[in-house]
């Protein structure tokens, strides 16, 4: 009994740290096969989900200021309305992507971008509550 309670002390730590290195390598192999289908799927574009909805926040929040301002402000409507396409151009410059690009991506990735939005919560509620 002393014996295999003596071989059970031993051997139980090395299957432990065994069977935990076999599982960081699996989840090692899992992570690069994400990173390579990812850089797959979105190897001739630029943008990513996460390149994705940082363009729709920004574009969100550009829109909200001058919803704001052309409340308060209905004689200069026409000016907002063009230093706002003028804000959201430059948002598609700084990404390198063209507003059809934006559109595109959305429209053919739309699975992707919802798994995104699953994974990062705190990025649909910014979503969905611009001011």
């Amino acid at each position: 009994m002393r014996k295999i309670l003596f071989i059970l002390l031993i051997l139980l730590p090395f299957l432990f740290i065994h069977c935990k290195n076999k599982k960081e390598k699996i989840e090692l192999k899992q992570s690069k096969k994400d990173i390579d289908e990812t850089l797959t799927v979105y190897s001739n574009t630029k943008l990513t989900p996460a390149s994705f909805f940082k363009i729709t926040l920004s574009i969100n929040k550009i829109t909200a200021k001058y919803k704001n301002m052309s409340n308060e402000d209905q004689d200069n409507i026409d000016a907002l309305l063009e230093k706002r396409e003028n804000e959201i151009n430059e948002v598609y410059e700084k990404y390198e992507v063209s507003e059809d690009e934006f559109t595109q991506f959305g429209q053919t990735h739309y699975r992707e971008l919802e798994s995104y939005l699953k994974k990062h919560p705190k990025i649909e509620e910014q979503l969905r509550h611009v001011d």
